[in-house]
């Protein structure tokens, strides 16, 4: 239960020969003062007239104090809980003091009295005598409180009603020459009802919190009380996400979490104030909210949730608002997919309401033309949180959708807490450093490595039929480099690379061997192939119907592989495939791509970069990817450094000893008819196009003195 403490303000004023004003009060500067062992809450009283010329008799302050979150004891290096302000200037010649300040406790209550010397005979009320009341706000006290708990609200208030009618001026010099103000006063701004008490934000004190200096690895309950300076939150390189119990933005305040900064709430979060959190983003990234599924909006409240885009290619962004219009957006260009139509559509109408239900844009800044933009979008409304569910579209051949994180933080697509419905396990995430897709896998051995898609980024996902995919909170993360975190590496999975020498395009393809799979196309383990930009150069693995992987994974026979892969360009210029982590493989495992087009093999574990040259429309299925197994051959073995082995009506004898003598290769159906016969070159792979009907046949290769027999099936 919440206790109020209440603050009655009894002024005397005086007014020379005039009709009275009226008064005005308002708390401000609330801040935490630590005088060890105790925390303070200390807070200004201030006050203005709405004419000039009246002048301060006496004020009495009473507070009072909350004994559940206030101690009754004021330290005594703290002025008895008082420190007057501008009303108690001094004296004029005679240096007389004018008003005289006492502070007591009474019953739980704290009593400011703030009087004028009785024996002070000045001139009448001018600025040599008593202080004039202004029309500019001035501190008439400061309030010291000390905090006996820190978990609770401040629950102080003016108390009205024992301050109207009872503020008065002094109409001439001494003590009985007074009158009262006009009732009701005025009380301007929001008082300190519901004020955290373990961290504050004021624009005059910046942050405080308990115990002397701002923590921010500790989650404490916060208020952000005024926007005289923008509460920006500070943190540091090592605690870059802040912690925060209870995060409250009162009227008049406003949070700013700076770009690659966040902020993470395990209490609720109140906003009450228009654009009262500010999640900022550019060039160096995004900030990050995460709240604990409570948001409470009051007073018109809302959040203003930037985006940023380089400008000059796209990117695939999700809004995280509950509802916003297309007119923020109004200079940047913006697209949803429609699955019925299997095309893009624009964005067009700016009084338009945007679809928010976890739909994916895709969007691009300008650098010239009509729609010159810094690529900063500035949409405000209230961020999303809890459970988001979208409908996903399905036309018997497309079910691609373009949906993305509805959420202001990162989502783990790993998690429990994201439904693929009946869609594929796997996202494809749209690359414009390479111009190319990247897709994730929840098995694992994804060309992207990480399951955290980032704070209000859009994929596609590939429905089976006419589907939901929804998220939930418990799949929230604050992930500050979710682009750079490892997933979890697999077995025998060889990373390939495709990149251009005329520009930063680049493409990625996996090639894995992994027991549960099988040759054809399997949902959980392989990728279907998304392609990029028209110029980017596209690298894919075929499966024999021709179908396009970006991840194929066969199943690992314990025999020598042979993988078709996939190049095309967009444009005619030198490219480079780069072969990586090969320390998934076992040592005595050796890995060759062969060009069949320049009829060149290479070995790439020596060498892991093959460049060549490509132009536009050029065969897209040029290379091969021969992985050989050791575990080979039957009968007898005369020699290790020979490998036989078929793979589309293609035999193959890879001959590891390049400075053996070359040999003969002959071949004999299951009666010993011998059925073919040629030469083995001194090359790292020979290679035979022979036309047999389907069945097993015994290969031998005679190389001097030595000899292979191995059975191979046709």
């Amino acid at each position: 239960m919440k206790t109020i403490i209440t603050l009655a303000l009894c002024v005397v004023i005086s007014l020379s020969l005039r009709a009275a004003g009226t008064l005005t009060y308002k708390f401000a500067n609330p801040h935490i003062e630590t005088y060890s062992p105790d925390n303070y809450l200390v807070f200004d009283v201030l006050v203005k007239a709405n004419t000039g010329g009246t002048y301060l008799y006496a004020s009495q302050v009473i507070c009072n104090i909350a004994l559940a979150n206030f101690n009754t004891a004021i330290a005594p290096s703290v002025e008895k809980g008082f420190v007057d302000g501008t009303f108690d200037p001094p004296g004029p010649a005679s240096a007389q003091v004018k008003y005289n300040a006492t502070a007591n406790y009474n019953s739980g209550n704290l009593n400011i009295a703030v009087l004028a010397n009785n024996g002070f005979n000045g001139s009448a009320p001018a600025s040599g005598a008593y202080a004039e009341v202004t029309t500019s706000w001035q501190k008439l006290c400061t309030v010291y409180c000390a905090i006996s708990n820190t978990a609770g609200v401040a629950g102080i208030s003016f108390q009205v009603a024992a301050m109207n009618g009872y503020q008065k001026y002094a109409s001439g010099v001494g003590p009985l020459w007074s009158a009262y103000y006009y009732s009701p006063n005025i009380y301007e701004g929001y008082d300190l009802t519901d004020l955290y008490l373990a961290r504050i934000f004021c624009g005059q004190w910046g942050w405080t919190q308990i115990n002397g200096s701002v923590d921010w690895t500790t989650a404490v309950n916060t208020s952000v009380w005024d926007t005289t300076t923008v509460a920006a939150l500070a943190g540091d390189v090592s605690h870059p996400n802040v912690l925060a119990n209870g995060l409250r933005i009162h009227p008049n305040g406003r949070l700013k979490v700076p770009e690659g900064r966040s902020i993470s709430c395990s209490g609720p979060t109140d906003i009450k104030e228009p654009r009262g959190l500010i999640l900022a983003a550019g060039s160096t990234g995004r900030s990050q909210f995460l709240d604990n599924g409570t948001i409470n909006y009051a007073n018109n409240g809302t959040v203003e949730a930037q985006c940023f885009y380089p400008r000059n290619m796209w990117h695939y962004y999700c809004i995280p608002l509950e509802s916003t219009a297309a007119l923020p957006y109004l200079f940047v260009y913006m697209k949803y997919y429609q699955v019925s139509n299997h095309n893009y559509k624009y964005v067009v109408a700016p009084d338009s309401i945007l679809s928010t239900k976890m739909l994916g844009y895709a969007m691009w800044a300008t650098s010239s033309g009509q729609y010159t933009t810094s690529g900063l979008v500035t949409p405000i409304g209230k961020l999303n949180t809890g459970s988001i569910t979208a409908s996903l579209g399905y036309n018997g051949s497309d079910g691609y959708n373009l949906i993305g994180n509805p959420f202001p933080s990162a989502l783990d697509l790993s998690s429990t807490g994201v439904n693929f419905g009946d869609c594929q396990p796997k996202a494809w995430f749209f690359n414009p450093s390479s111009n190319n897709y990247e897709v994730y896998l929840k098995a694992g051995g994804g060309t992207r490595t990480t399951s955290f898609c980032a704070a209000e980024q859009a994929f596609f996902v590939l429905a089976n039929s006419a589907t939901s995919f929804s998220v939930n909170n418990s799949a929230r993360s604050i992930n500050s480099v979710p682009f750079l975190k490892d997933g979890i590496e697999l077995h025998d999975m060889l990373k390939l690379t495709a990149s251009c020498d005329g520009n930063s395009d680049y493409d990625k393809s996996v090639i894995r061997f992994a027991p549960e799979a099988s040759t054809s196309y399997d949902n959980d383990y392989d990728a279907y192939k998304l392609s990029g930009s028209y110029e980017a150069p596209q690298l894919f693995s075929l499966l024999d119907d021709q179908t396009k992987l970006s991840v194929n994974t066969q199943p690992w026979t314990d025999q020598n592989q042979v993988v078709k892969l996939g190049f095309s360009c967009g444009k005619n210029s030198n490219y480079t495939i780069t072969a990586d982590n090969f320390q998934s493989f076992n040592d005595n495992i050796s890995i060759y791509l062969e060009d069949k087009l320049l009829n060149v093999t290479q070995d790439l574990r020596k060498n892991a970069s093959y460049s060549f040259s490509a132009n536009v429309g050029d065969q897209n299925d040029r290379f091969l990817i021969h992985v050989m197994n050791p575990t080979f051959g039957i009968g007898e073995i005369g020699m290790n450094s020979l490998q036989v082995y078929q793979s589309g009506g293609i035999l193959y004898v890879r001959n590891a000893d390049l400075g053996a003598q070359q040999g003969e290769i002959q071949v004999f159906d299951m009666l010993g008819q011998k059925v073919f016969q040629d030469k083995v070159y001194n090359s790292l792979l020979n290679s035979y196009s022979i036309n047999l009907p389907m069945g097993y046949y015994l290969v031998r290769v005679i190389s001097g003195n030595t000899f292979l027999t191995k059975k191979v099936l046709f």
